[in-house]
């Protein structure tokens, strides 16, 4: 997935150069991924009770991040690619993510302020 940060705050960082808003952007990186992890990450594991696979909480989010500051046209552009990698430790299964909430599809500025108030 891709986290990018309010056009504001991309140039507030990249060319205010504002640590300040640079925190905030990783923070709120590390927010969403918490997020995913404790709310969304999914794995299969058998039920023996059920005979049958059943979704249960992945216990683990194993992601790589890596920063970019402009976009495709070289336009200030701050933003984070997440890769995430399939993985789930003692279980056969690969971890399954359902989907992100509407907030961080939709609407972008109030899901960024959530994660990272104040900038």
């Amino acid at each position: 997935i891709t986290l990018s940060a309010p056009k504001s705050v991309s140039l507030e960082a990249l060319l205010g150069g504002s640590a300040r808003a640079m925190r905030a952007h990783d923070a709120a990186v590390r927010a969403t991924l918490d997020f995913i992890e404790t709310r969304l990450l999914r794995t299969r594991r058998w039920s023996p009770e059920e005979r049958r696979s059943v979704q249960v909480n992945a216990p683990l989010l194993v992601a790589a991040t890596f920063r970019h500051v402009t976009s495709r046209n070289n336009d200030p552009q701050l933003h984070t690619h997440c890769v995430i990698g399939q993985h789930d430790t003692g279980c056969r299964s690969a971890a399954l993510c359902d989907c992100l909430p509407p907030v961080a599809v939709t609407d972008r500025r109030k899901g960024y302020e959530q994660m990272a108030p104040g900038v």
